[in-house]
């Protein structure tokens, strides 16, 4: 239910679908009626068998069993890794078909467990956001976990490069050191506020299989500033055209920042191919 599996969900019940949350309800009353079966994360002792006429998809929100090695590129050697992955990709054997929630996510499961998948992008009820209606400001924020995958260590980095600028951690992390000119606001009621009154959200995650941080920016009408490497939030740049706010390097993105003390935001932006009723009507279809 964290982050933007809870959203999708959320946008799934309004559209009048029941949902049943596996780990925390009953079995419904008749489990042989079910059709199909989309399950999302990892329940190694799942009662298959009790779905006999079910068409299984697993839908891929994120990595799982994966360690920090693995997703950096480098040769695992930690025997209980490689043994929790192999027994998730047997896990993994259970189901008919596969659902990904972006092409990098795609590419992913490919590359990690073997299997192929649809693409079905997460979305967002567009109608809810429209642009800021302030100017906005000078400072960058980052919104994130705490976990070495979301990559706050290149923020920190990136924020000493750029020592004029003020930065803002949001979310639930850890205080750590950092430089002077940034702080850290823990979990905040009113995002939409922060994200307005910042002058760019930066993403600079190791890996993101989507990002509803960098489509919500977007939304509200502020730029997003994206290490490539986070791949599910460079697709999403990409795919409304937004090239120039995609990075290599944490060098890289300083110096854009530091070259555009004000980045200026396209006079419209497009975001109805990650409408949730898009993600909706592809859902559907995956489920024919």
């Amino acid at each position: 239910m964290g982050g933007g599996y809870g959203t999708f969900l959320k946008n799934l019940r309004s559209r009048g679908e029941v949902v049943w949350e596996v780990s925390s309800s009953p079995l419904p009353v008749q489990p042989a009626r079910i059709t199909h079966l989309v399950l999302y994360g990892y329940m190694p002792d799942f009662p298959f068998h009790l779905f006999p006429r079910s068409r299984r998809l697993y839908y891929f929100h994120g990595l799982r069993m994966l360690s920090r090695r693995m997703v950096l590129g480098k040769t695992e050697f930690n025997p209980l890794h490689l043994w929790r992955l192999k027994r998730f990709i047997r896990w993994l054997g259970n189901f008919h078909d596969y659902i990904s929630v972006s092409f990098a996510m795609r590419e992913a499961a490919r590359g990690f467990y073997g299997v192929d998948s649809k693409v079905v992008h997460n979305g967002i009820e567009v109608d809810d956001y429209r642009p800021c209606s302030h100017s906005p400001g000078d400072y960058l924020v980052w919104i994130g976990r705490d976990a070495w995958i979301k990559g706050i260590d290149a923020f920190l980095d990136l924020m000493k490069r750029l020592p004029d600028k003020k930065g803002i951690v949001v979310g639930r992390v850890e205080p750590v050191e950092a430089p002077d000119n940034v702080s850290f606001a823990g979990y905040v009621d009113n995002l939409r506020d922060v994200i307005c009154r910042a002058g760019a959200v930066v993403i600079t995650s190791y890996f993101e299989s989507f990002s509803y941080v960098a489509l919500e920016a977007l939304g509200f009408g502020r730029p997003v500033l994206v290490l490539k490497r986070a791949a599910g939030a460079w697709e999403i740049l990409q795919m409304l055209g937004l090239y120039g706010w995609g990075f290599d390097t944490v060098d890289d993105m300083a110096e854009y920042i530091g070259q555009h003390p004000f980045i200026p935001f396209p006079e419209r932006i497009d975001l109805s191919c990650f409408s949730f009723d898009s993600t909706y009507r592809k859902l559907m279809e995956v489920l024919r």
